[in-house]
């Protein structure tokens, strides 16, 4: 008997015996009223199918439009939710690197787990994709990396994992699968989980894109908070001049009298050579937030250390770090911007402090000048050669070769901005 769904045959419904004969008509007429109520559950059962289709649909949709419209957090915890539900596995995540540890941004996972925390990379399988940059499967992965207690703690046996590389092609993230079962991951998970990886890699550019953009509003906010203090520093040390003046001033006049006590006149000299020191300060000062435009003129380096030197001078006699000068004497003058080198100058000195008091609370700080007439190491021809060394921590050698990147910094949220070395960098090529 066909089973009918709103005229469309859906199904037969049969009906055998042993026996020989036809069946009777009321055997058919049973026959056909079960056949009604088989199609009509058959039409429900398939009416079922396709709700439970498209719901998860919808669902794989709304992954979807997470992953590429949500917040950072809602794309992420998208991303590890396609990763578990294509891999069919109870463990999946997104990870970023954070110098020598990995931070989860998003995860799934069956014993509770929440994204935030870190863990050392090296104790981890996540250290052999960022050393090789390439993915990584391991089917006996706890055995493998027994320090890694995540791992140990939820009995995983196989793992997955793909590199999330930035533009540079440098590792940034890692997102990877894990199973407690013996699983066999093949070439065409190692395809879904590098396609996800590009849509984090996405994600983690434009949230480094969004940090960028703020910090650079940031500067711009303290540019006109500098500008301003430029102007009060100028009032001030204007205001400072006539009074120095007059101490300098009545100093000298005093000293010109014969009958001077011995102590007074000590006294007197100290006074007079102080007076002239802050008077000093004050004129780098008054150079120093002056504006100007840019411009190459002859001039002094060892002058530009100098002023440099003596605008930091007090605090660094306060913060405990001895200053060496070794300047050449004989340094000939050169075309140069004397306040682009001594701004490339005082960022260079300024890191320097903050490295050594924060290493140790002392330091010292040594700038060497001098004259190579054969050229140096980066050029040929007459060249002037200017050194500063602290005896600081000194430079991770994984950080070397990204100092000069621009927003680029070690230092904690609010107290570094990135882009003193990069100032740096580009004054120093400007001026060859």
């Amino acid at each position: 008997i066909p089973l009918k769904a709103a005229e469309r045959v859906v199904g037969v419904l049969g009906l055998e015996r042993r026996e020989k004969g036809p069946f009777r008509s009321r055997d058919v007429l049973v026959l056909k009223a079960f056949a009604e109520r088989a199609a009509l559950a058959l039409e429900k059962a398939w009416i079922h199918e396709r709700l439970k289709d498209r719901s998860r649909q919808l669902e794989q949709l709304h992954e979807l439009a997470l992953m590429m419209v949500g917040e950072p957090a809602q794309a992420y915890a998208a991303i590890a939710r396609q990763v578990s539900q294509l891999l069919r596995t109870p463990y999946a995540s997104v990870l970023t690197l954070e110098g020598d540890a990995i931070r989860s941004l998003g995860l799934v996972s069956q014993v509770g787990d929440q994204p935030g925390e870190a863990f050392p990379l090296a104790l981890t399988p996540c250290r052999v994709v960022v050393e090789t940059k390439d993915s990584a499967i391991f089917s006996d992965v706890g055995e493998r990396f027994p320090e890694d207690l995540c791992l140990v703690a939820r009995h995983i046996k196989t793992y997955i994992a793909v590199p999330v590389l930035d533009r540079r092609n440098e590792v940034v993230g890692i997102v990877n699968a894990m199973d407690r079962r013996e699983r066999s991951f093949g070439a065409e998970d190692l395809r879904i989980l590098s396609l996800l990886a590009r849509r984090a890699a996405e994600e983690m550019e434009e949230e480094q894109r969004q940090r960028e953009k703020e910090i650079t509003e940031r500067m711009l906010l303290q540019s006109e908070k500098l500008a301003a203090l430029g102007q009060v520093v100028a009032g001030v040390a204007h205001d400072l001049n006539n009074p120095l003046a007059s101490v300098l001033g009545l100093a000298e006049l005093a000293l010109r009298r014969a009958d001077l006590p011995v102590p007074a006149r000590e006294a007197l000299v100290t006074i007079a050579a102080e007076a002239e020191r802050a008077r000093k300060v004050v004129r780098y000062l008054l150079a120093f937030a002056r504006e100007h435009e840019p411009e190459r003129v002859p001039t002094d380096v060892n002058d530009v250390v100098r002023r440099t030197l003596a605008l930091r001078g007090a605090e660094m006699h306060l913060s405990s770090l001895e200053v060496v000068e070794e300047l050449d004497q004989a340094l000939p003058a050169t075309l140069a911007d004397g306040h682009l080198l001594q701004q490339a100058l005082l960022n260079l000195v300024l890191n320097a402090e903050q490295a050594m008091i924060a290493a140790h609370g002392h330091g010292r700080l040594r700038v060497r000048s001098s004259y190579l007439p054969g050229g140096g190491v980066r050029r040929s021809g007459p060249t002037l050669h200017l050194e500063i060394e602290d005896d600081g921590p000194g430079i991770p050698g994984d950080k070397l070769s990204r100092i000069f990147e621009p927003f680029f910094t070690t230092k904690p949220v609010g107290k570094g901005t990135g882009l003193g070395l990069s100032l740096t960098f580009s004054i120093i090529e400007q001026h060859q």
